[in-house]
């Protein structure tokens, strides 16, 4: 499944969220601009290395300790291919503009850092003696879903599925999105625990920086209980899975996502107006009373 948009406005930017894509595709192209000769002194320098962080807790040596810390910072925005970070930025300009919006800037940015530490902490401990380089913004991403789980858990999202040649495209809850997504990293991952394989993916990061998010997100909603940055339009009404053929040449249009992303106008995600109390039974009152008033003169 590959998430589209969701049909949240949000009264901000996602200003934040598109600098860290391009701090990540910098990152790419100055990968793409290390020679073969020298790619894999450079993926074991600047990429997460279990037994290097191990060797170097072990020496107490702060120079080496200094760099195995950097290495897990530097590892968030590295990619070991094209379709690699083609879908991280996918799912990080997906989920990341309604986190963003409902964090803030700064807090965001903290957030998206402490949820890829948290990730490759957890892929350090499933296997401290790996010497496989392993890289990739998926732990701070799978963070950034995970506050959007617990945040927004009702949200809509256009999402392209492929099934086979045929590209379909379905609305989705947000909460069945992730819940799917989800297992499908906790399955190859306990798999893995039980046999262990080289799947080339680090399904661990993924689990930890999701349960991370959620950890977080769940400290600021108690913190910070109350939020109207991002809402759904007024004619949001939900009728279960809707599936088309997908058409990039037809203009889409669906009552769920017509507010747009920048309308100022829409319902909360729970159904509640931010801006406006009023409903049509005030406002017949105040009409009829209008008429009684002009009979009497």
């Amino acid at each position: 499944m590959i998430p589209l948009r969701d049909n949240l406005n949000c009264r901000g930017d996602a200003l934040l969220t598109y600098l860290l894509i391009g701090l990540n595709c910098f990152a790419f192209l100055i990968e793409l601009m290390v020679p073969e000769s020298a790619a894999g002194a450079f993926m074991y320098t600047w990429a997460v290395v279990p037994a290097k962080i191990t060797a170097a807790l072990a020496s107490g040596e702060p120079i080496l300790i200094a760099m195995a810390v950097v290495s897990i910072f530097s590892a968030m925005f590295l990619h070991g291919g094209i379709m690699h970070i083609l879908g991280n930025m996918i799912f990080l300009q997906a989920f990341g503009r309604a986190v963003e919006n409902r964090l803030g800037k700064v807090w965001f940015l903290l957030f998206y850092l402490a949820g890829g530490f948290a990730a490759w902490g957890f892929h350090y401990y499933t296997d401290p003696a790996s010497k496989i380089p392993a890289l990739g913004a998926s732990g701070c991403i799978a963070a950034v879903l995970g506050g959007y789980l617990l945040f927004y858990p009702k949200a809509k999202f256009r999402t392209l599925l492929m099934i086979g040649p045929l590209p379909l495209l379905a609305t989705i809850r947000a909460y069945w999105f992730l819940i799917i997504w989800f297992g499908s990293q906790l399955l190859p991952g306990i798999a893995g625990m039980i046999s262990p394989a080289s799947s080339g993916v680090a399904y661990w990061a993924h689990i930890g920086g999701f349960i991370a998010g959620i950890g977080m997100a769940a400290l600021w909603a108690t913190c910070f209980p109350e939020s109207d940055v991002c809402y759904a339009p007024n004619n949001c009404v939900y009728n279960g899975l809707n599936i088309s053929l997908w058409n990039p040449f037809r203009k889409e249009r669906d009552r769920d996502f017509d507010g747009g992303h920048g309308s100022d106008t829409g319902s909360g995600i729970n159904g509640a107006s931010p801006e406006s109390n009023e409903t049509p039974a005030n406002t017949d009152q105040t009409s009829a009373q209008a008429d009684e008033k002009k009979e009497n003169e």
